[in-house]
């Protein structure tokens, strides 16, 4: 579980991006003609404007195939997690106890930190959001991208809360069908946070695109 939660970790450095100063890009584009008319604003508004649309429709594409990936691989997992569960019909009481360690360790020391994270992480972006508006700059997609960012950290958390019910108070109760259904509900959690981290990561190219900045890529 320890390695599909690693690209949490750059949220730190998100923060980081976010919370220092940043250059705004300055508008010199405006040319005069010799009357002093301004005739390049008309064609540099559309430029931003066929820009921006494009930008808004490459998330879009992403979003969707990254949501398209995660069900595909879902869904092989549950495959393999079916095959697993026949194997525990067997397994011993140190395996068993093996694993409610590690259910125990998963939710307090893996999940629990990247919600913390996460909700951090949010807070300033609806802060930083709440500043661009006041500002007068369009912010109804930054604003969606962390509204869906609140639901999936959301569902996450009413998933990780079902797991930790789950869990055994002994090692003889870990039966195959609560194998099973742990296996299933930490890979679900673990999708919606996967979510969650992608909306956020759209919500930030949006600022960042609203404050003419260059995009984050990774």
């Amino acid at each position: 579980m320890k390695k599909h939660l690693k690209p949490f970790v750059f949220l730190v450095v998100l923060g980081l991006m976010l919370s220092s100063p940043t250059a705004r890009a300055e508008d010199n584009g405006d040319a005069e003609d010799n009357d002093g008319n301004n005739n390049s604003r008309p064609i540099f508004n559309q430029l931003i404007k066929t820009d921006r649309e494009a930008f808004r429709e490459k998330v879009k594409t992403e979003r969707r195939d990254f949501v398209e990936k995660l069900k595909t691989d879902r869904e092989k997992f549950r495959s393999e997690v079916r095959i697993k569960k026949e194997e525990f019909r067997s397994a011993s009481k140190e395996r068993k106890a093996e694993f409610r360690s590690r259910a125990r360790e998963m939710l307090s020391q893996r999940f629990e930190v990247v919600v913390a994270n996460l909700e951090k992480i949010q807070a300033r972006v609806g802060e930083i959001i709440e500043k661009l508006k006041a500002d007068g700059k369009d912010t109804e997609d930054a604003e969606s991208y962390l509204d869906l960012s609140e639901q999936k950290l959301e569902a996450a958390k009413d998933k990780v809360a079902e797991i930790k019910a789950l869990i055994p108070d002994t090692d003889e109760k870990v039966t195959p069908e609560v194998f099973e259904q742990i296996k299933l509900l930490a890979r679900e959690a673990k999708d919606l946070l996967k979510e969650s981290h992608s909306a956020l990561r759209d919500a930030i190219k949006e600022i960042k695109d609203l404050r003419g900045e260059d995009n984050i890529t990774n």
